[in-house]
């Protein structure tokens, strides 16, 4: 059977084939133990923070602790646009509130992100000690005025 002059049948090199990515390709990519998802995740924020805020300007962190069935996670987050976009999250070994150990772990490792804003920290009446508005002003991070 002859060949058929109007078909392409060469694959060049600038040909483009979609690729199909379903969870179950990303969880297995994610065993390979070459990345790790914080990593991962830290360096997708940081190209976000930098394309979506500008230096200098004021970003709301919300921390926030929340219990889904046995699951306890503590969370800080940046609040853009009306929504939470999760800058740092940690496990918690118990259910039941964090104490000052496990928020200033948290922030520490949540706020050098933010070298380049300046930082408004959030949370609800589980985030009232004195211990941890001292902490967050040790770091120039509460406001003379208050």
């Amino acid at each position: 059977m002859p060949r058929r002059s109007d078909r392409n049948t060469s694959r060049s090199a600038t040909a483009t084939y979609p690729i199909r990515v379903t969870p179950k390709k990303v969880q297995r990519f994610l065993t390979l133990g070459a990345f790790s998802l914080s990593v991962l995740w830290q360096s997708v924020l940081t190209v976000f923070l930098d394309e979506q805020i500008d230096e200098q300007t004021t970003v709301y962190v919300a921390i926030d602790r929340t219990t889904w069935r046995e699951v306890n996670l503590l969370m800080a987050s940046v609040i853009w646009r009306g929504r939470a976009i999760p800058l740092y999250w940690q496990w918690m070994a118990i259910l039941g509130n964090s104490d000052y150990a496990e928020q200033t772990e948290l922030l520490s490792k949540a706020l050098p992100m933010l070298c380049a804003y300046k930082v408004v920290v959030l949370g609800d009446r589980e985030f009232c000690s004195v211990d941890l508005a001292r902490w967050l002003g040790n770091r120039g991070l509460l406001d003379d005025n208050y």
